[in-house]
């Protein structure tokens, strides 16, 4: 059951969907490749393609977490019809974010430098009384291939991480979120699961889309 009509179920599910998909940087940015900071807990399980370029393949489920939260875990795929160097770059701006995710206000870089491990950032959520702030870091930086981040914001701590692997019709992206939800919003947890396993497709469409379209073939 999606939770539309809940403003801070919104927030959650923008935040989660925000965490798997990059970081951060106000300009034009460009990652260093092969450090790895700190093994995010969530990775990718399912291997398997998705031919269906229309709508993005994966679901969600809940379980409980080393320390006794609940944990939803998400998986969507999509294809691209663009190399695979093009997408990490367009997906690791986080500048683009506003223009694609749904409850997404403003994001920008909060260290110096370019996107690589330790990298910090913060996005701006459409809040049920206001902006709300979400703030992350970059945990493994691998231009091309992967990226992943771990992020915590008022309803609870995310990671996230995006798979990259070329095909024959440009790239396959998989893009992967663990939430743990805290305080209240434990309770919202069958409500936040709907949502994004309502909006992540919806999102990354959007980006294929932008990408095809501002990216020349």
């Amino acid at each position: 059951m999606p939770c539309s009509g809940t403003s801070a179920c919104r927030a959650t599910c923008s935040f989660a969907t925000s965490t798997t998909s990059a970081s951060a940087g106000s300009g034009p940015l460009v990652a260093r490749p092969g450090r790895v900071l700190a093994s995010p807990r969530f990775r990718f399980e399912g291997r398997g393609r998705s031919s269906d370029r229309a709508r993005p393949r994966g679901g969600a489920a809940a379980a409980l977490g080393s320390r006794g939260e609940r944990v939803i875990r998400l998986e969507e795929s999509i294809e691209v019809a663009r190399p695979p160097d093009a997408v990490y770059d367009f997906l690791a701006a986080v500048e683009r974010y506003p223009t694609w995710l749904p409850g997404v206000t403003g994001a920008e870089q909060t260290s110096p430098g370019p996107v690589e491990p330790g990298a910090t950032f913060r996005l701006t959520l459409a809040g049920p009384t206001g902006p709300l702030a979400a703030d992350g870091i970059v945990v493994a930086a691998e231009p091309g291939r992967r990226l992943a981040v771990r992020g915590e914001a008022p309803q609870g701590r995310v990671e996230g991480g995006l798979d990259i692997e070329p095909v024959a019709s440009g790239t396959l992206l998989r893009v992967g979120v663990q939430i743990e939800l805290t305080g209240m919003y434990r309770f919202a947890e069958g409500l936040v699961a709907g949502q994004l396993r309502s909006s992540m497709p919806d999102a990354l469409a959007r980006a294929r889309d932008r990408l095809e379209a501002e990216i020349p073939a």
